[in-house]
């Protein structure tokens, strides 16, 4: 099963998490202050997340495999996404880069 590292905490974040964690291995990683561990907490709290398709009104329930501020977790990842405004970008690819395996394909959504 693929390995997707989506990167960020916002909503575009959290929507992918939920999506991606349905089908794929999903690791979410935030880097601003303590936004990992709450995120974290409110998934632990609830025990899912969940995102609503319209208008079929279809609700996806997934739990992000690991969601954490340790950026040695791409190790295993397959995909990364940053879904962060690229004015942080450099900071995900500079803390990514002593791990990141060969072959590990990134992506962007446009911001």
């Amino acid at each position: 099963m693929a390995s997707v590292l989506i990167c960020g905490g916002g909503n575009a974040a959290q929507v992918c998490s939920c999506l991606f964690a349905s089908r794929y291995r999903v690791t979410a990683l935030a880097l601003y202050a303590d936004e990992a561990e709450r995120w974290n907490k409110a998934v632990q709290e609830t025990g899912f997340m969940e995102c609503t398709l319209e208008p079929e009104n279809k609700a996806i329930k997934a739990t992000p495999d690991l969601i954490t501020k340790d950026p040695r977790a791409v190790r295993d990842c397959d995909v990364v996404l940053f879904t962060v405004p690229s004015s942080y970008h450099e900071q995900y690819f500079s803390a990514l880069a002593p791990y990141v395996k060969d072959g590990t394909v990134f992506a962007v959504m446009p911001a």
